[in-house]
């Protein structure tokens, strides 16, 4: 008697939950590539706005995304092969749509990836080879596409992706880590290293950072965490000491990532006996070249202005965020100062 065997087939499981971690912390890298151009086209608020409700409505959608690898967990092809799969007794042209467009829209991520790198590669190592498309000639022209160094990159890197795809999945995952831990080696260099790099009020390039004052009483997180705040905020106040010759300040205007913090602004103007202020402008370093040049401008015209009066006619702030000085605090936090300057005089009895 002849017997029908059905041979049951399951995929091999290669991934971890935490291999899908790191592969998603690729699109922190779409997001660099886009945001500028967001920015430049809807504006600082504009572009958060864009980016906010996308990945609020992506929440949903890969909520939605892992109920359905849930029900067909022996089968691998994502969105195309679920779609096929809900609409095949209606008609079987959603599974090649759905495929078509999850093609198409990977491969316009990898073709505007592909020249966004190869530009800055022509930009950095071959600043003499043609560019192309769209920015300069090419090598040759295509018709539509003058084909230059850009484009020769693209296509390099999307033959190695495709290798990588070839190669499968587990080669994709450990060059994703292997990019990782690359890439915390430049923001270890641009974001953490510049503090243990000395000081730049007064200019110190050898300084080290140090903790003085400790004991077994005041040793906790939050204490450590204050000396840091108030030792970066004493060196601002040097600073400013030298700018105005040692005259009380009235109104300081603050501008940077630490002026979003309340309780930073109000350590200043306890620290200060000023009003603290935050321009509503965002690009604030901007409005302040403007203002110098206008300054310069009134200079040469022999109509010469403050800074002060520039800056009441041409700068706004945004009143919510104003900090106001507690005369009960001014006194602990002048102690405080000449503390941290008696201990800075010891250290370097040239200053």
């Amino acid at each position: 008697m002849a017997q029908a065997v059905v041979e049951e087939r399951q995929l091999i499981k290669n991934l971890r939950w935490y291999d899908g971690f790191v592969i998603a912390l690729a699109n922190p890298g779409f997001l660099l590539a886009t945001l500028g151009y967001s920015v430049g086209d809807l504006g600082g608020w504009g572009s958060v706005l864009l980016w906010g409700f996308t990945a609020a409505l992506m929440v949903p959608v890969m909520v939605l995304y892992s109920e359905l690898a849930a029900m067909f967990p022996h089968k691998s092809g994502g969105f195309p092969l679920y779609a096929h799969e809900g609409w095949r007794k209606h008609t079987t042209l959603v599974g090649p749509i759905a495929t078509f467009g999850y093609w198409i829209g990977w491969s316009v991520v990898l073709a505007i990836f592909g020249l966004f790198i190869g530009t800055i590669v022509q930009g950095a190592w071959f600043p003499n080879e043609p560019i192309g498309t769209p920015y300069g000639d090419g090598w040759f022209s295509t018709g539509p596409v003058e084909f230059g160094m850009s484009q020769l990159v693209a296509i390099i890197l999307i033959l190695a992706v495709w290798l990588f795809n070839v190669a499968g999945t587990r080669v994709g995952v450990t060059f994703n880590y292997l990019a990782g831990v690359l890439l915390m080696i430049p923001l270890f260099c641009f974001m953490f290293l510049p503090f243990l790099n000395g000081e730049r009020t007064p200019d110190l390039p050898t300084a080290q950072g140090s903790m003085h004052g400790v004991t077994a009483t005041n040793f906790s997180a939050g204490n450590l965490l204050r000396s840091v705040i108030e030792g970066v905020t004493f060196g601002v106040l040097n600073g400013l000491e030298l700018i105005l010759q040692g005259e009380p300040a009235s109104k300081i205007q603050v501008i940077g990532g630490g002026s979003r913090s309340a309780e930073w602004r109000q350590m200043i103007a306890d620290a200060t006996g000023a009003v603290i202020q935050v321009p509503i402008e965002e690009e604030a370093g901007c409005l302040g070249a403007a203002i110098q040049a206008m300054y310069a401008y009134k200079s040469q015209q022999e109509t010469p202005v403050t800074f002060a009066v520039l800056s009441e006619h041409l700068v706004s702030v945004d009143e919510e965020k104003t900090a106001h000085p507690r005369a009960e605090k001014r006194a602990a936090y002048r102690a405080a100062l000449d503390r941290y300057n008696a201990i800075l005089k010891a250290q370097f009895p040239n200053l």
